[in-house]
């Protein structure tokens, strides 16, 4: 028998079998694709099977080639150090990465993400770290808009979505600030206009999809339960739900996203955080009510540890986007309002204001969800 020496950085594999190496060297380009994170033989066998309905034809075949002699259904166990494909999750979940090369450390414990998710973390990387300045706090008056006249976007390039009756363009910001409705933007209306999801659309959608995500009311409608905001393409919504939806509800709304709870946020979703009394809500001339555009990274104990589950030890939540405590483009902590007799985990938080209304998530999904 072969014993693993003492070094704890060093183990000896068992080699896998024939028709395992087949299957690796067939789905070499698969694992590369999918599995880049998977060492280990079984890790990778795990990994492929998650993602098999976007597996190659060759990489398929020779799945279906490995069958478990008790059972015609499942793959077959690979052994590499004497570790079975079938404990091969586990391990996977076990695996800790740096998300963004940040310095929370996120452990995984969901099934891998989706797609869009892994595409929309991938934008956000790509966008460089702009400083943060948002007209609407009083710290900032005066300096994200300037006599010169250029366009304080909040975007780091220009962004351009198609649609039936023109393009709809949304210029890079002139003074290189951020502000967070812009940064979600960018890391999702890119992929909205590559996939064409739009492009059949009236302008008027396609003018409402991005006004609802900048928390933008057009035109105000007075209604007796309060202030109203209709938009280009007609549909009217209160300003409460604007203001507490913005993102997602522009997503939803323009039927490429859905609605998601708490226990199952993954990251890469879009959040939106609304903190404000009701006169705020309804009334935009009212001071006190603010929100912030996010997406999601995970949910934070009270000892600052980051994970995707939400459960009892869940005191708040961490995001990237653009926001003062970070100086423009980055990921911060923010915790819920805590219980009686609790205090305020510092050590997992600047602040705690958000309530149990304060947060509504959504997922990019596309139009056949």
């Amino acid at each position: 028998t072969m014993k693993r020496p003492a070094s704890k950085t060093t183990t000896m594999k068992r080699p896998a079998s024939k028709s395992g190496k087949s299957l690796l060297a067939k789905c070499k380009a698969d694992r590369k694709k999918f599995c880049r994170k998977s060492r280990l033989a079984p890790m990778v066998v795990a990994c492929l099977m998650r993602n098999r309905s976007k597996l190659s034809g060759a990489c398929r075949e020779a799945f279906s080639k490995l069958k478990k002699k008790k059972s015609g259904n499942t793959a077959t166990v690979l052994r590499s150090g004497g570790v079975s494909a079938k404990a091969a999750p586990k391990l996977e979940e076990e695996e800790e990465e740096q998300n963004g090369g940040d310095s929370a450390t996120i452990r995984k414990s969901k099934s891998s993400l989706p797609s869009l998710n892994q595409e929309i973390i991938a934008n956000g990387k790509r966008i460089p770290k702009t400083p943060y300045c948002w007209k609407g706090l009083s710290q900032y008056k005066g300096k994200c808009e300037r006599k010169d006249g250029k366009n304080p976007t909040g975007l780091s390039k220009t962004i351009q979505l198609t649609s039936a009756g023109g393009d709809w363009t949304v210029v890079k910001d002139g003074y290189g600030n951020s502000f967070c409705s812009a940064i979600t933007y960018e890391s999702v209306a890119p992929i909205v206009e590559e996939k064409g999801w739009l492009k059949k659309k009236p302008l008027s959608k396609v003018q409402t999809f991005q006004q609802l995500w900048y928390v933008v009311c057009p035109e105000g409608v007075q209604k007796s339960d309060g202030l109203h905001c209709k938009h280009p393409d007609g549909s009217v919504y209160s300003l409460a739900k604007v203001k507490r939806e913005a993102a997602v509800l522009a997503a939803v709304h323009s039927g490429i996203g859905k609605y998601v709870e708490r226990q199952d946020a993954r990251r890469g979703d879009i959040v939106q955080l609304y903190r404000g009394s009701r006169k705020a809500d309804y009334d935009r001339r009212a001071k006190g009510g603010y929100g912030h555009s996010v997406i999601f990274v995970g949910w934070v104990d009270a000892q600052g540890n980051v994970s995707e589950n939400y459960d009892s030890g869940t005191v708040g939540i961490r995001y990237f986007s653009s926001q003062p405590s970070t100086n423009g483009v980055g990921e911060a902590n923010e915790c819920f309002v805590p219980k009686s007799g609790q205090s305020c985990p510092k050590a997992a938080c600047g602040s705690c204001k958000l309530t149990s209304e304060s947060i509504t998530i959504g997922r990019l999904t596309g139009p056949n969800h």
